[in-house]
């Protein structure tokens, strides 16, 4: 049996269509590096620290907030992890309709508040309303979170890897994702765009970012517009989330000014 190198199966990777399943090896290894978390009976938990912004030297603060999955299949070892983790406060965005559906309720964690934020409004929430939904955004899917911390971080949008971080946290809940897909007529008879669904393309970010700038000047016109936040709201949740830079990431100083190497 020949074994190939992670260099050869990166590349290999790359070259694939996004809609193929991950290599299991590769993604075993990914989930094990930061930004990934590992919380048992959670899938995709990701730390939205670390990441540059627009600010030179300046990065998201690491360790202050999480990004994940549904949380209902979380064990108790997943229990103790949130506690390590100093997360108190997890806001679910699922409808009702979504945890019936799926028999997945927002479980009760101590130490832990859980928020019930939906998304989307129960009566809108049939398959047929999803259908027309899906219609829409049946190129990828934008991940949660991406319209808030895009301008409250001032983040450059810059994946740190070709392949989205996305798309790696998923694949361990792709068979349970397309089954629940299957269920929805809309993708029963359309299994390309299922898998689209399943993806996350750079393609569908550039194009939602494009939206955002033409339908309400850019992300933070729709953070002060709709959802109305303040400027001082603003300012105030980005020195909370932004902070230097390790030195050892901070690119070198060039030029005149630079000082003298020892």
């Amino acid at each position: 049996m020949r074994i190939l190198s992670h260099s050869v199966q990166y590349y290999l990777l790359l070259t694939m269509d996004l809609l193929d399943p991950l290599d299991p090896g590769y993604i075993a290894e990914q989930l094990s590096r930061p930004p990934f978390v590992t919380i048992p009976g959670v899938v995709n938990v990701r730390d939205l620290g670390s990441y540059p912004t627009s600010s030179p030297g300046l990065v998201t603060r690491p360790g202050l907030v999480y990004r994940s999955g549904e949380i209902s299949h979380i064990t108790p070892e997943g229990m103790q992890k949130l506690r390590q983790l100093g997360i108190t406060t997890i806001y679910d965005l699922r409808s009702e309709t979504e945890m019936h559906r799926y028999e997945t309720p927002i479980p009760t964690i101590e130490g832990v508040e859980v928020v019930h934020i939906p998304v989307f409004k129960t009566e809108d929430y049939s398959p047929e309303a999803m259908a027309k939904r899906f219609e829409l955004y049946a190129s990828g899917k934008t991940e949660t979170g991406f319209a808030l911390y895009v301008p409250l971080y001032g983040w450059k949008g810059q994946d740190r890897d070709p392949r989205s971080y996305t798309s790696k946290g998923r694949e361990p809940a792709r068979e349970m994702i397309m089954r629940r897909l299957s269920k929805v007529p809309f993708f029963a008879d359309n299994m390309e765009a299922a898998l689209n669904m399943f993806s996350s393309r750079a393609e569908t970010m550039i194009a939602f970012l494009k939206l955002l700038d033409e339908r309400y000047g850019g992300v933070e016109g729709y953070v002060k517009n709709v959802v109305r936040l303040t400027d001082d709201d603003i300012a105030n949740i980005r020195k909370n989330f932004i902070v230097p830079a390790p030195q050892s990431e901070v690119p070198a100083k060039s030029g005149p000014d630079a000082p003298p190497q020892s």
